[in-house]
């Protein structure tokens, strides 16, 4: 058995594998893993002795008996936990031909007030998804899960699996109807891999901001950082392996439960569908080639069992509304992890036919705050208000 000391800050790449784990890639005889079928990970604190988790490689065949892998644990609630992780590793891997991986930098479009606030408040702002300028935020996601859930029903013949299909639907149904009054919070930032489009120049702003992507998602590490996907083809193909995977998980955990009707329960909570459902957009929004940081909480269980309780709920005007958001630094777990989001700014960029001054107002700025290194340019478009 291969023992693994946990860290906060390290993690393993593949990507060959589409891999980016707290442990080394599963795949068997790949250089990035290791050549034990058995991990142990190892938790150290000062404080209080030591304790670990086993994990053991497994294999997977998706509805297509084509093969995947990922690494098991011995306790039910952190497979539960990582069985997004896995799907979206094996969309990276099935797709690195035709994508690539995430860019040097992604590109926040704000103005120049949203430029000092972050730099100032060294944090970023995530939007309550219902706020966003797509009115279908989330509606898109949730009747993808509902198509794929109606084309998987005919193939599935376990009565467990069925139970919980019928229930994801009835549950994706009800949380559509009534999303307005939903525990379930969904809070969101956007960037680009475009860092200087004239479409978001005249949507968004006259400044963007380039992060780099490991930094940024170290920043906040409670938030998922993923591309969004556009195309419908591969929407339903991940929506398909995503809630196969589910299935195919519980059905591993039912095996040794001792309660099995609570870990059945467990698995039929909508909540597990909304990582999917946050990273799906209409492909007439393609162009704006969005990566997201997706926060989620359900607030009624984060104030019953989270120890630091539910996150706080700020709110801003924009335009003539009164928008709720939360701030980034309340993403980590602990004052350890809370990184400086300014650490994470690599670039800036000016939006076209903006004064002359401004560049020198910028870089002023960022002297002042000990970010002389970022580099500063004008934008290459001509364009004339």
């Amino acid at each position: 058995m291969t023992k693994i000391e946990f860290s906060k800050t390290r993690r393993f790449t593949c990507v060959e594998h589409g891999i980016d784990d707290k442990l080394p890639c599963p795949w068997p005889g790949c250089e990035n893993g290791c050549a034990d079928d058995d991990v142990e990970l190892v938790y150290s604190s000062r404080d209080h002795a030591d304790w670990s988790l086993h994990w053991r490689r497994h294999e997977w065949l998706d509805s297509n008996e084509d093969t995947y892998y990922s690494w098991r644990s011995n306790d039910e609630g952190f497979n539960k936990l990582t069985v997004s992780g896995t799907v979206w590793s094996e969309y990276r891997r099935r797709m690195k031909a035709s994508k690539d991986q995430l860019p040097e930098l992604l590109y926040h479009y704000t103005s120049l007030e949203g430029l000092i606030g972050i730099v100032q408040a060294n944090c970023l702002w995530l939007t309550d998804y219902s706020y966003l300028n797509d009115p279908k935020e989330l509606i898109h996601g949730s009747d993808l899960i509902v198509r794929a859930i109606q084309e998987l029903m005919p193939h599935v013949s376990c009565a467990t699996s069925t139970d919980i299909l019928e229930s994801w639907q009835e549950n994706v149904l009800d949380w559509k109807e009534m999303r307005e009054s939903s525990p379930i919070r969904i809070c969101l930032a956007s960037f680009s891999r475009l860092g200087d489009d004239l479409s978001q120049w005249r949507a968004y702003g006259k400044i963007s901001i380039g992060f780099c992507p490991r930094e940024l998602a170290s920043h906040a590490t409670g938030a998922i950082l993923n591309e969004v996907i556009y195309s419908h083809e591969e929407q339903l193909w991940l929506a398909k392996l995503y809630l196969s995977h589910i299935l195919s998980s519980l059905i591993e955990d039912l095996k040794p439960s001792a309660t099995p009707g609570v870990l059945s329960s467990m698995y039929k909570d909508v909540e597990m569908l909304f990582e999917l459902m946050a990273f799906v957009k209409d492909a007439s929004y393609m162009a704006e080639q969005e990566v997201r940081l997706m926060y989620k909480e359900n607030t009624s269980m984060a104030a019953s069992f989270n120890p630091y309780g539910k996150k706080s709920k700020k709110f801003r005007v924009a335009g003539q509304r009164i928008v709720p958001y939360m701030v980034s630094t309340e993403l980590a777990d602990s004052d350890a992890e809370k990184k400086l989001i300014k650490s994470a700014i690599k670039k800036i960029v000016i939006g076209p036919d903006s004064d002359p001054l401004v560049c020198r107002g910028v870089r002023e700025f960022l002297g002042e705050h000990g970010m002389s290194h970022v580099l500063v340019r004008d934008s290459k478009i001509l364009y004339r208000n």
